[in-house]
């Protein structure tokens, strides 16, 4: 035992002093380098707002090249949000805005205080819709339900979008034929000749010889006349096929006919989404939504 103790420390100490003589790493210095795995490029988005009292945005920072980016703007109370910009140009018209970062970017939010050029009780300069109320109001696309209120959670009808796409066309002639059955000649005419006018031009459609116009629209339905008014108006509608609507938990309840639509309303910032996230492609579009579309429309489009 004795012999076994001394042999073990001999080894011991030999090993000891060959770590101290500078040749005996030989075989780590001599050995081939290791192969490290290339850094990862990072980028940079930089966020503000604009002006700073306007709203708040959630803060840039540093991620990897590739990365998926979610940037959120809110407006403060008497403000609305006008979209992102980049070097002075609207990259989205989004508050919410999801993309892919491919290089560093320098993001500003941007946002008008609201007016209140507007005759109407019900509306307030508080109100997220406040503005596209007097916008709509000064462009008589759209008028109160009497002198002093604009009923900005009320519904809207077919024949309604149809004669608000008529006022935004200067309410044009129109010869009266009976297109629909139910809206023959003796029809009211705040809508008879807006009707006609929209369908002769593609714009509405009806549906086995009726137009329905006293049934209430859904988010998705005016979605689909925007569009066809848009393509009327002779305006590209394309949308990137890259373009997706992922951002909304409730993508699926789309209607496959209306889908298209819908995602070239998306692309455009005329329709935004709620701030849970949803589409709610079946939800009654209600008047203060159809002011807010139509000034998105105009200003993404210049009317």
């Amino acid at each position: 035992m004795k012999k076994l103790k001394k042999t073990g420390g001999l080894i011991l100490a030999c090993l000891i002093l060959l770590s101290l003589v500078p040749g005996a790493a030989f075989a780590a210095v001599g050995s081939p380098p290791v192969d490290l795995p290339p850094p990862v490029e990072r980028v940079t988005i930089v966020t503000s707002a604009f002006p700073a009292d306007g709203g708040r945005v959630i803060p840039g920072g540093t991620l990897d090249l590739g990365a998926s980016v979610t940037l959120w703007a809110e407006p403060n109370s008497g403000w609305t949000f006008d979209g992102w910009f980049e070097n002075d140009t609207r990259v989205s018209s989004n508050a919410l805005w999801t993309f892919t970062a491919t290089a560093d970017r320098t993001l500003q939010a941007r946002f008008t205080q609201q007016q209140t050029d507007h005759p109407f009780t019900d509306v307030r300069p508080g109100d997220w819709f406040n503005n596209a109320v007097a916008f709509v109001f000064d462009q008589r696309v759209m008028t109160g339900t009497s002198t002093t209120t604009f009923d900005p959670l009320g519904t809207l009808t077919r024949a309604q979008v149809a004669r608000m796409l008529w006022n935004m066309e200067n309410q044009p002639f129109v010869n009266f034929s009976p297109i629909f059955t139910d809206v023959p000649a003796t029809a009211p005419v705040w809508y008879r000749y807006a009707v006609v006018w929209a369908a002769e031009n593609e714009i509405v459609q009806g549906y086995q010889g009726r137009f329905s116009p006293h049934d209430n629209i859904t988010r998705e339905q005016f979605a689909v006349m925007m569009y066809r008014y848009a393509e009327f108006a002779g305006h590209d509608t394309t949308v990137p096929e890259n373009f997706n609507l992922n951002q909304f938990v409730d993508q699926g309840c789309i209607s496959d006919w209306a889908f298209h639509y819908v995602r070239w309303a998306v692309y455009n910032g005329l329709i935004t989404g709620t701030p849970d996230a949803r589409i709610s492609p079946d939800d009654t579009a209600n008047r203060a939504e159809a002011a807010t579309i139509i000034m998105r429309y105009v200003q993404a489009f210049g009317e």
